[in-house]
């Protein structure tokens, strides 16, 4: 509902407390998703870079490839930036 700074929070304190949680994973994938949508785009990247070398077999890595692409693509929406990066 727009409250990212808000999820960002809980998902942090929730990957803080239990790290070792089936849900660790899935909360550190959702900070990625809440910095992505508060246009933190280079958290974001370095974010979802980090999940996918942490977790190479996690059934969320292509998703978090994709969103990657993403914002890499929201970076350059002009021609007067470099477009080697895309």
């Amino acid at each position: 509902r727009g409250q990212y700074t808000n999820a960002k929070t809980a998902f942090n304190e929730l990957q803080e407390t239990f790290p070792s949680s089936y849900f660790a994973p899935l909360a550190e994938l959702k900070l990625a998703d809440s910095a992505f949508l508060l246009g933190d785009l280079t958290t974001a990247i370095q974010t979802y870079e980090e999940f996918t070398r942490l977790r190479p077999r996690h059934e969320a890595v292509p998703y978090a490839q994709f969103q990657i692409a993403n914002a890499y693509r929201k970076q350059y929406r002009s021609s007067v930036h470099d477009q080697a990066p895309l």
